[in-house]
């Protein structure tokens, strides 16, 4: 995952769970409440797991290459 995705991945989030807490008004709130339900009656949550397995899974790969280079250049300390 690239840096945009990333960040495209973190303001969805940011997004779609701080959002319902800001209108001050009933009316705003009931329509994203609608949007919402909307949303996971067409199953979006799915498409959320599976980007979120994808970004999880690229942040992982991305700490276990740095990991094998600090492994393999001895940065880590290990004694002989």
């Amino acid at each position: 995952m690239d840096g945009i995705e990333e960040t495209a991945f973190t303001v969805f989030e940011a997004v779609a769970f701080v959002l319902p807490a800001l209108p001050n008004h009933l009316s705003e709130r009931l329509f994203i409440l609608v949007v919402y339900f909307i949303a996971h009656h067409y199953k979006l949550q799915l498409v959320y797991k599976k980007w979120k397995t994808h970004y999880l899974e690229g942040i992982s790969r991305r700490f276990a290459s740095i990991n094998d280079e600090l492994v393999s250049s001895n940065l880590l300390g290990a004694s002989k």
